[in-house]
């Protein structure tokens, strides 16, 4: 009785928390790298520096302040565009995980008796080792 209630909580209330501890693993995961975040602000200047605008009003200040600008768009698109990359690699590597570990969480229970089952083919299980 107590082996069909620990398979009755492993494969319900088991499996409905270790579920969530996947959910909030991928959901930390997307959060630190915040990918949503860095698309919205993909062409904003870095680190929200803009370019100094009390140059004046001849042409060449407001040349030199849209290139400053520029180069901190270009700047920090790079920068979001490296850090985003970097987040779907990690992203895509931490749902690799979560399925093995969902999976791994699903066959463990059974393993003993594969283990059984495998001895079995083998010769080795209930004293028929060969040295016996």
């Amino acid at each position: 009785m107590a082996i069909l209630s620990m398979f009755s909580w492993w494969y319900t209330k088991g499996l409905a928390d270790h579920l969530g501890r996947v959910r909030r693993m991928l959901q930390r995961v997307s959060n630190q790298f915040s990918l949503g975040l860095l698309l919205k602000t993909l062409f904003q200047p870095f680190r929200q520096i803009s370019a100094n605008t009390n140059y004046g009003d001849a042409l060449e200040d407001k040349i030199r302040a849209w290139f400053d600008r520029l180069v901190s768009r270009i700047i920090g698109a790079f920068i979001r565009l490296f850090t985003m990359a970097v987040g779907v690699v990690v992203l895509i590597f931490t749902l690799v995980l979560s399925v093995v570990l969902i999976v791994g969480w699903l066959v463990l229970p059974v393993l003993p008796l594969f283990g059984i089952y495998l001895m079995n083919e083998v010769g080795v299980f209930w004293g028929a080792l060969p040295w016996m």
